[in-house]
């Protein structure tokens, strides 16, 4: 019992399909981006902070070390 289907349909490889309009990709790319700049910033200066003072070596601020790395 061997049965075959064929399917006929037409595609067209030239035509491009964006997940994404392009409207709405530069909003949120830009956001994206400054969001990124804002945490490296951030953590750098929590890292730099923690490890240029002394005094700000406690036991919680080491946890915050360890979480902005």
């Amino acid at each position: 019992m061997n049965s075959s289907e064929e399917e006929d349909y037409e595609y067209d490889y030239d035509k491009t399909v964006s997940i994404i309009p392009l409207e709405e990709l530069v909003p949120v790319s830009i956001v994206y981006s400054i969001t990124l700049f804002l945490g490296v910033t951030g953590n750098s200066l929590v890292i730099f902070c923690i490890l240029r003072y002394n005094r700000m070596r406690s036991i919680t601020n080491i946890l915050l070390l360890s979480l902005a790395v």
